[in-house]
């Protein structure tokens, strides 16, 4: 039996996740901040809190809450008031998630390449 590429990917994932700006963040965090990011991609209307916690389906209300702060203390997102109900908070990815996550995106392109350029040497894909 060859390579799992699961375990090459899930590999590959770690590292660069320790070799990023995000490699401080507990994998619940991470995992909230990767949700934030693709729906702001994805999406038009804002990030409220509420769908977060309910649409995210990261962890428990409490844990997704304490992951909130955690990533306003880091820098990589912003929660705002919204300005028609003030008891609505909304949720933006900063300037360095966006970047951050770009990077990620960017060494998984060059690593998929390598990937496919070495299987086929090994003569595995055509």
């Amino acid at each position: 039996m060859g390579k799992n590429l699961w375990f090459e990917l899930r590999a590959f994932a770690r590292r660069a996740i320790l070799e990023s700006d995000l490699h401080a963040l507990d994998p619940n965090a991470f995992a909230l901040l990767e949700w934030i990011v693709d729906q702001t991609q994805t999406r038009k209307d804002p990030i409220y809190m509420q769908q977060l916690i309910v649409g995210s389906k990261v962890a428990s209300p409490a844990t997704t809450f304490k992951c909130v702060g955690h990533l306003e203390s880091a820098g990589l997102i912003s929660v705002t008031t919204d300005r028609q109900d003030a008891r609505r908070r909304i949720i933006h990815p900063t300037r360095r998630a966006l970047q951050v996550m770009d990077a990620l995106g960017q060494k998984t392109d060059q690593w998929l390449v390598a990937h496919r350029r070495r299987a086929r040497q090994e003569g595995k894909v055509q």
